[in-house]
């Protein structure tokens, strides 16, 4: 007899707006649907322009995920979505 297999669910998102804020709600929108936590793990990347509010942004991935393991790094290029973000300000 054959054991159930638990589905693997995964988001993507990306953001291009300049200030933290908005960027980060971006992101939650796109993801939102698929990720009600809490999940198992999340990874974040930034670009370094949004360095000051690294600390704020994980807090409130952690607070929406709910995750047993999140990472964190910056970048100075992100791909998500189909999409890379280089260098922009």
């Amino acid at each position: 007899m054959s054991q159930p297999v638990d589905t693997a669910v995964f988001a993507s998102a990306i953001s291009d707006a300049p200030e933290s804020s908005d960027a980060l709600d971006a992101v939650i929108e796109q993801i939102g649907p698929a990720m009600d936590g809490p999940v198992d793990l999340f990874f974040v990347f930034i670009t370094g322009h949004h360095v000051a509010s690294f600390t704020t942004i994980c807090n409130r991935l952690k607070q929406l995920l709910e995750p047993q393991v999140g990472l964190g790094a910056t970048a100075m290029g992100v791909i998500g979505r189909s999409r890379e973000i280089e260098d922009n300000r």
